[in-house]
């Protein structure tokens, strides 16, 4: 489908929305939450900040419909915000470790997986968040657009506002890391099924039901 039909699409639901309408913000959010969820797990590697900044964004959605760019997509535009987000969220945790707040620069950083007893999903997890450690807030957002999202480079520099060379080099060294960390681990050749382990617990890890009662609470509170 191109650009502007998904735009038509979801253009109704947005006017209604900016009139008050509960229903049209749910269908929006029924539609566009697991990729934002996602998207901001992958990157962040915690499941509390990346509620957090999935609340931040839909909130924003609701009380500043009216900032919408209908250049992009509302997913591409929901998902700029989402990754403008993520990256205050990783300065924040930047500033509380050197200012000596935190102890530890990337605790919060590792995902919980105590539910999943597959052992290559688990240490996918564990390669992925070591990986994440070492890479720049833009490499991280790269490449969780590019490989885990699977967006055309054209959509990741519109999404992030990177030159498109940018996001070549930024995916290229994002991968050199993940690569170092799978030889780390004894498995330099498992790149694809580490992806795809990767892509399938980020999917699993997050409550959507609960995420979209917190937002509507948070909406009806007036925050």
């Amino acid at each position: 489908m191109l650009d502007q039909e998904i735009i038509l699409q979801d253009m109704p639901l947005l006017k209604q929305m900016h009139r008050g309408s509960e229903k049209a913000f749910e269908a929006l959010m029924e539609k566009y939450m697991p990729v934002i969820s996602r998207t901001s797990f992958r990157i962040l590697c915690d499941r509390s900040d990346s509620e957090a900044v999935t609340e931040k964004v839909f909130v924003q959605l609701w009380h500043d419909v009216m900032s919408y760019d209908d250049r992009f997509t509302l997913a591409e535009w929901l998902l700029r915000r989402t990754c403008l987000c993520s990256r205050l969220r990783i300065s924040r945790r930047r500033l509380l470790y050197f200012t000596g707040v935190r102890q530890n620069l990337f605790a919060l950083s590792k995902p919980k997986v105590e539910n999943v007893d597959d052992y290559l999903t688990t240490m996918a997890w564990e390669v992925f968040c070591r990986a994440s450690s070492k890479m720049t807030p833009v490499q991280r957002i790269v490449f969780s657009l590019s490989v885990l999202e699977q967006l055309p480079d054209y959509k990741v520099a519109e999404i992030t506002g990177l030159f498109n060379y940018r996001v070549n080099v930024a995916l290229r060294r994002a991968q050199q890391k993940i690569h170092a960390e799978l030889k780390r681990f004894g498995k330099p050749d498992d790149y694809d099924s580490y992806i795809g382990f990767v892509r399938r617990i980020s999917d699993s890890l997050i409550d959507l039901e609960r995420l979209k009662k917190e937002v509507l609470g948070l909406v009806n509170s007036g925050s």
